[in-house]
């Protein structure tokens, strides 16, 4: 009997640790929430401080919209949704967060129902399931994201990747985002927020027109903003958006010039500067000395950040003398005037307690009389890489099959032999080379010295604002009255600009013609 008893307490015990197990079991293949990108209404609030990370919850998916809603994860064992966001909230840390995301990150968030189309330098991603419908990515051609498209640009926002920096902003040992962006309904606008938990540390519309933005630390609080561009530049404080104005130039003024054989001397107030010319700038200026409506020197400031061992950085402000070259007129009206700069003025300040205080200045000119040799090309169609030269035609290169797009030869941007080449009026205007594969006419090839430059081109006549670009421009002049008949415009000049590395090797070499379309 007792024995019976055992028997049957054994059996009972065995089932119920059977169905703990199973209960247990099924428990464990639940899917637990998903992190990453959040679900419209648990967007972080501009006005929340100190959130948590958000967890996205799973959209409740129909039969008919669920295979549009899920990716597959490597590490996640069957389907999971993908969350949407808002991307209606111009300061939504969601949105700017897919901005400072690789490519590749955010396909495989936003799952794979996409389609890809060609944009000028870049590619068009296109959604067409319901939780991102309407809703485009532009990548340029090194895989960075530049606009975000909603509803056909009804909203878009834009921000080039020189927009947008990752730093400890307020000295918390974590890293914050910073970017500057703009777009249609949205001003120019300066958000700084923490990344993990979306908190918002600055958002102000920010106004002036700017193509980058750096970090400088200008005292012991939190770090500033410099946005600048060719032509402006502000600092900001990094918590707030408020302007701190920047330094001044003491010379500021009417230009005068007074012009010897191959000399210019400048004066500007009680600064006099002499300057050595190349002779094709000499050329340039005996050209159009004749118009008396068009200055033929003129005056631009930038700024420099300059890294000091102290806590503290400091600014040089440098103001750029440079010679007239020429107009560049487009069909569609609008006139831009090229300079070739031939002298800095460069002052050096700090900032202390509020006030900009002037420590140094020096002059470097650009050219020294010992530098007599000049611009070693004559014509447009010397520049180029073996038979792929500017002002040639494209047909020959069509017909070879060289040419990976050919849509639209009167006007395309294309590859042939590693070269980007761009095409109007269907003869080669643009050309582009990164690759040291690619060797000019006269021996150039990306990696060669600056020294290896000069020795095959002669001076440049431009060089940029911190020299990491040189430029050779080879001036035309023609019958105007044949030009206008022509179709082109009677001031012009083809150019090759030369973009180096900080180690001071050939990075790209650039060259263009300017060819109308008829």
């Amino acid at each position: 009997m007792k024995t019976t008893q055992f028997m049957i307490f054994i059996c009972f015990l065995m089932i119920i640790l059977s169905s703990c197990t199973e209960k247990t079991s099924n428990n464990d293949l639940e899917p637990s929430p998903i992190t990453g990108i959040a679900t419209a209404n648990s967007s972080p609030s501009p006005n929340t401080k100190e959130q948590s990370a958000v967890t996205a919850s799973i959209p409740t998916t129909t039969p008919e919209t669920e295979l549009n809603n899920t990716e597959t994860d490597a590490n996640f064992d069957g389907n999971k949704s993908i969350p949407s966001i808002d991307f209606m909230n111009p300061v939504n840390p969601e949105v700017l967060d897919i901005f400072f995301k690789d490519k590749k990150q955010v396909l495989e968030e936003m799952g794979n129902n996409y389609s890809v189309s060609d944009a000028y330098l870049g590619k068009i991603y296109t959604y067409s399931d319901q939780i991102y419908k309407d809703i485009k990515l532009v990548y340029n051609e090194h895989d960075k994201l530049t606009n975000i498209w909603i509803n056909d640009n009804e909203k878009q926002y834009r921000s080039s990747p020189s927009m947008r920096l990752e730093r400890d902003i307020d000295k918390d040992g974590k890293i914050e985002n910073v970017i500057l962006y703009n777009g249609v309904y949205f001003p120019n606008r300066l958000v700084v927020y923490k990344p993990d938990s979306g908190e918002i540390l600055c958002n102000e519309i920010i106004q002036g027109e700017f193509s980058t933005i750096e970090a400088i630390q200008l005292d012991e609080g939190d770090l500033k903003i410099l946005a600048r561009s060719d032509s402006d530049y502000k600092i900001f404080e990094s918590n707030n958006g408020n302007n701190i104005n920047p330094p001044e130039s003491q010379y500021k003024g009417e230009i005068k010039y007074s012009l010897n054989e191959d000399k210019a001397v400048i004066n500007i107030g009680a600064l006099e500067i002499g300057c050595y010319l190349t002779p094709t700038l000499r050329k340039i200026i005996d050209i159009n000395s004749s118009n008396g409506e068009r200055s033929l020197f003129n005056q631009q400031s930038f700024i420099n950040i300059k890294k000091s061992d102290a806590k503290k950085d400091y600014l040089e402000l440098v103001n750029s003398i440079s010679v007239y070259i020429s107009d560049i007129g487009y069909i569609n009206g609008t006139v831009e005037s090229r300079y070739s700069e031939v002298a800095q003025v460069i002052e050096s300040f700090r900032y202390d307690k509020g006030v900009w205080n002037k420590t140094d200045e020096k002059i470097n000119e650009r050219y020294t009389k010992s530098l007599e040799s000049d611009l070693k090309l004559n014509y447009s169609w010397e520049m180029g890489f073996g038979d792929i030269v500017l002002s040639r035609g494209i047909d020959n290169f069509i017909n070879k099959g060289l040419v990976d797009k050919v849509s639209d030869p009167i006007s395309l941007r294309c590859t042939i032999n590693n070269l980007d080449v761009n095409v109007n009026n269907y003869m080669i205007c643009g050309i582009r080379a990164i690759s040291p594969k690619n060797i000019t006419n006269q021996g150039l090839k990306v990696g060669d010295s600056a020294k290896r430059v000069l020795e095959l081109y002669g001076i440049p006549n431009k060089k940029d604002n911190n020299d990491s670009e040189w430029t050779y421009y080879l001036y035309r002049s023609i019958d105007t009255k044949e030009w206008y008949n022509l179709g082109y415009i009677p001031l012009c000049d083809d150019y090759m600009t030369i973009r180096f590395k900080e180690d001071g090797t050939v990075e790209e070499i650039f060259m263009s013609a300017y060819i109308p379309i008829d």
